[in-house]
């Protein structure tokens, strides 16, 4: 009997009626599965709904569905014979990074200056959203030079008043911004988001971290999450392995961002 098997799963997500993008891999449907753990998985966009189906179908074949007696089993079972260490980890929740000082990170705008890093070179961008600014506190803070993982080219750091640097597109699920604006304000020399808010489809902002996650269309995904879940964990722990974990300014704040 082998001591290991390897039994890939399939996700499938729907896009429209006839067609879906699908993920085949080895992660289970855990918070440690899709962030900390060292998964292999494929990822197809534009693949027919007929074809999955199909496919979730062979899946099925001979097999016995799940009611609430066989689950009530299984978990009489477990309890008598408990899953082997790293089966019962997937459960567990990510352990918390170590704490890290601001103060003690290379500052982004330093890196990018130096030549150290190219924020338009990575496919994601985070950033810790403390406490937003705006009466809807849903502006958020970006480092200086944070408009280059956008796309766009800005150089009037100069100028002591508001300037709009760009409109990036933003995405969650099926909702569309087009009008959120990128600006440049000289009063704290700082770069703002101004991100929707939570009447306009949004979220809560507030203790969270925020990231924008490039798409093949140009636009970017925005996806938000409490700054102690797993997934944000996870994204520190990333980027702190790939030495890409920077300080976000250099005024009164212990703010992180990071790149992936």
């Amino acid at each position: 009997m082998p001591q290991r098997a390897f039994h890939p799963k399939l996700y499938v997500f729907g896009t429209d009626p006839q067609t879906c993008s699908t993920l085949v891999g080895s992660a289970n449907l855990t918070s440690r599965g899709f962030s900390v753990n060292t998964e292999a998985a494929w990822a197809q966009q534009g693949v027919a709904r007929a074809d999955a189906d199909e496919a979730f179908d062979k899946a099925r074949f001979e097999t016995t569905a799940l009611t609430d007696d066989l689950l009530a089993a299984y978990t009489a079972l477990r309890q008598a014979q408990p899953p082997p260490p790293e089966i019962e980890q997937e459960a567990q929740p990510v352990a918390a990074p170590a704490p890290v000082a601001g103060a003690a990170l290379p500052l982004f705008r330093v890196a990018i200056e130096i030549g150290a890093i190219n924020p338009a070179d990575y496919a994601a961008m985070w950033v810790h959203g403390e406490a937003l600014q705006g009466g809807s506190s849903n502006q958020l803070e970006l480092p200086r030079g944070g408009h280059q993982f956008f796309g766009f080219v800005f150089d009037q750091y100069d100028y002591p008043h508001n300037l709009t640097i760009g409109e990036p597109v933003l995405r969650s699920g099926a909702r569309v911004w087009n009008d959120r604006r990128l600006t440049w304000h000289g009063n704290n020399r700082m770069e703002r988001m101004n991100l929707p808010t939570a009447a306009q489809g949004g979220f809560n902002y507030a203790d969270t971290a925020v990231m924008f996650r490039r798409l093949n269309d140009g636009s970017f995904e925005l996806i938000v999450t409490p700054w102690e879940s797993d997934l944000a964990r996870s994204w520190r722990l990333a980027s702190a392995q790939r030495q890409t974990l920077f300080r976000l300014g250099t005024v009164a704040t212990n703010r992180i961002v990071g790149l992936i």
